[in-house]
């Protein structure tokens, strides 16, 4: 598959499913020798910045042959201090703010699955967020 996507004159990215892997290195080592050209993660975490060290070394180790992408979690306030400490090139987010969703909740009554569901991530102009990130 991934011949077929460089065929195609685009790069072969591998998503999070990296962060569900026991072996990381290992794992790693199998999708350079597939020839992946990008692998996004989150350092086997919830969010990227949790993952540094993670990051960090697999930057170390195999950065030369695949990149490596942080993702999750990433955005203007921490991004710069992700780079920094892990020494990846660039950084992958959504550039989505949380705000509180005011149509599912009353005074006394939340229509929300759960009470941390009443705060989503929304669309909103990311032209702000991503000029934000990029200082």
């Amino acid at each position: 598959m991934v011949g077929e996507i460089h065929d195609a004159g685009a790069k072969a990215v591998f998503h999070r499913a990296f962060d569900l892997t026991p072996d990381p290195f290992a794992a790693m080592e199998t999708l350079v020798g597939l020839g992946v050209d990008r692998v996004l993660t989150s350092g086997q975490r919830a969010y990227a910045p949790e993952g540094a060290d993670l990051i960090a070394e697999l930057q170390c180790r195999f950065g030369d042959d695949v990149e490596i992408l942080p993702g999750a979690g990433v955005n203007a306030s921490n991004a710069r201090g992700l780079v920094c400490e892990t020494g990846v090139g660039q950084v992958h987010s959504s550039c989505r703010e949380l705000v509180t969703d005011e149509t599912t909740s009353g005074e006394s009554v939340s229509l929300a699955c759960h009470a941390v569901r009443q705060r989503r991530k929304a669309p909103r102009d990311y032209r702000r967020s991503v000029r934000h990130l990029r200082a």
